[in-house]
């Protein structure tokens, strides 16, 4: 009969434990600077408490440490798989509000048209995924807005790209195709061969640049085009095929805007800039 009521306490204690995440998160997501600081000090070592007592409940002081530490693990799994839904249930609600404010819709899934999907920009790593889309006109143009998640091999383990792109798509705007990204410290060393610009080595030591007319190429990037690149306090990579423009911050691993109408507007806008800005010679032609 003991043991029964040391299990039946485990068990009581361990969904007590995880109302007391569930809301307690959201108590801490309203918390910040110093006040949240403090929060999380009481939060997780009583996450870690709770964890060992629940085990030693579930286990009835039978099974060992080793059986100890396995159920405590599998708690605290328990207490994982809690958190990781209380997160996307608060981002989804933030990229719904997010959404609403820049006149978007938002969408949990959402198949990339098959041009979009081969654009250079989206071709990078093992395992790429799209989620989180935003997508619908912004400033009279198609736009979308998604996480972009893929892997590179780093040694012997997979290191985790995020980035958010964003796809502007103007059917009366013709680009040629191309793709820019960051100059990477192997391509310096090598000089991989791509579109350098002579007269800007700013440009050049900044940027790679490739694509299957250099010519025409060029022409987009003149001084105006590779100044707002240069001068940009971010690092970008452009892709352009198909009438498909995509556009992203790829400086550091990981790149993801935080998921609230602000930051996502502020990034929108700058994205729009760097493709105005591209857009404009083609503009100006016609």
């Amino acid at each position: 009969m003991a043991y029964f009521m040391s299990f039946i306490k485990g068990v009581a204690a361990l969904i007590f434990a995880g109302f007391v995440l569930y809301y307690g998160l959201g108590y801490l997501d309203r918390c910040s600077g110093f006040k949240g600081f403090l929060a999380s000090l009481v939060l997780f070592p009583l996450v870690l408490y709770s964890a060992a007592y629940i085990a030693e409940k579930l286990t009835l002081g039978k099974l060992g440490s080793f059986g100890h530490t396995v159920v405590m693990v599998l708690v605290l799994m328990c207490f994982g798989a809690i958190y990781m839904t209380k997160h996307e249930k608060r981002e989804i609600a933030s990229l719904q509000t997010a959404a609403r404010a820049l006149g978007l819709n938002y969408h949990s899934e959402f198949k990339l048209n098959p041009a979009l999907a081969k654009n250079p920009a989206l071709q990078r790593g093992f395992m790429p995924m799209v989620k989180d889309v935003l997508a619908g006109s912004y400033r009279d143009i198609e736009t979308i807005i998604f996480k972009y998640e893929y892997e590179k091999l780093s040694s012997d383990y997979p290191d985790h790209y995020f980035r958010t792109a964003v796809v502007f798509f103007d059917p009366q705007v013709k680009l040629p195709e191309f793709y820019l990204k960051p100059q990477s410290l192997g391509g310096r060393i090598f000089k991989k061969k791509d579109i350098d610009f002579e007269e800007d080595p700013k440009f050049s030591k900044r940027y790679y640049l490739t694509g299957k007319d250099p010519k025409a190429i060029r022409n987009v990037f003149a001084v105006q085009q590779r100044q707002a690149l240069v001068e940009s306090k971010n690092k970008w990579a452009i892709g352009s095929a198909e009438g498909y423009v995509v556009i992203y911050a790829d400086d550091k691993m990981d790149e993801q805007i935080k998921p609230n109408a602000k930051e996502i507007g502020a990034y929108l806008e700058q994205t729009w800039l760097l493709y105005d800005v591209l857009s404009s010679p083609v503009r100006m032609s016609h």
